[in-house]
């Protein structure tokens, strides 16, 4: 998460270049209802680049602050993001240990390698995908231990599309597991999935279908999941302007 307006008041009618998102708030299905389960705030510097992010869930209130010490370094608490020249993200890292690295095709995302520890446990995992007419249609996730080769897990996802356009915003939606800053990697999809079938190693495949609540300038306001029978709100989503 479309109209399009003709006429004299055109200025004031066609949405901005960039449309800034200010909350979104994220809900999840606790076995008996649908509860809020954790609000998203963002705000902006004159460049229209996040400068503050404040998450509110269970365990309180988490606010960080990005900073932008140069035109390739992006810093959010201890995590250090380097950028390409047209301001994707190469890498991120927390202090000497790096944690993800992204590889791209003119533009496009297609590959995002992770490393991770914890503890004891050595992690290593890759996201690679495929696209087709400006548009995302599988993602394969392979995932190890490096510490226990003989673990693995693999699944692949496959995405189908509606009519409903991405359009210019600050947070994109086109994954739905996560929300995106803009151009963070690379080129955004040109629609929004309307359903994604996760085919894995634990059985049976899993189709997700997703509708779009849109307000009058073509942008989504709310997000709804079905997963089984039953329809879902997963996602409430407010602009600043």
């Amino acid at each position: 998460m479309f109209l399009v307006f003709s006429g004299c008041n055109k200025e004031e009618k066609d949405p901005p270049a960039l449309r800034l998102v200010s909350k979104i708030e994220h809900y999840e299905n606790d076995g008996n209802d649908v509860m809020l389960s954790e609000i998203v705030e963002y705000r902006y510097d004159k460049q229209n680049r996040i400068s503050e992010m404040t998450v509110t869930g269970e365990t309180g209130v988490n606010k960080v602050v990005f900073s932008y010490p140069s035109e390739n370094i992006m810093v959010c608490g201890s995590i250090t993001y380097m950028l390409n020249s047209d301001g994707t993200i190469a890498s991120l890292s927390n202090g000497d240990q790096s944690m993800v690295t992204s590889t791209y095709s003119n533009g496009y995302l297609m590959k995002r390698d992770y490393y991770m520890e914890f503890e004891t446990i050595s992690m290593a995992s890759t996201e690679t995908y495929t696209w087709e007419n400006g548009n995302i249609t599988s993602m394969v996730i392979e995932q190890s231990y490096l510490t226990d080769p003989s673990w693995s897990i693999s699944a692949t996802l496959i995405f189908e599309y509606g009519s409903i356009q991405q359009k210019p915003c600050s947070i994109e939606f086109y994954l739905l597991t996560v929300s995106i800053p803009r151009g963070w990697y690379g080129k955004t999809v040109k629609n929004l999935p309307s359903k994604v079938i996760t085919q894995s190693d634990f059985g049976s495949d899993v189709v997700t279908t997703y509708r779009y609540e849109i307000d009058d300038k073509g942008y989504p306001t709310k997000i709804f999941v079905q997963e089984n029978e039953e329809e879902e709100l997963r996602t409430v989503i407010e602009y600043e302007n």
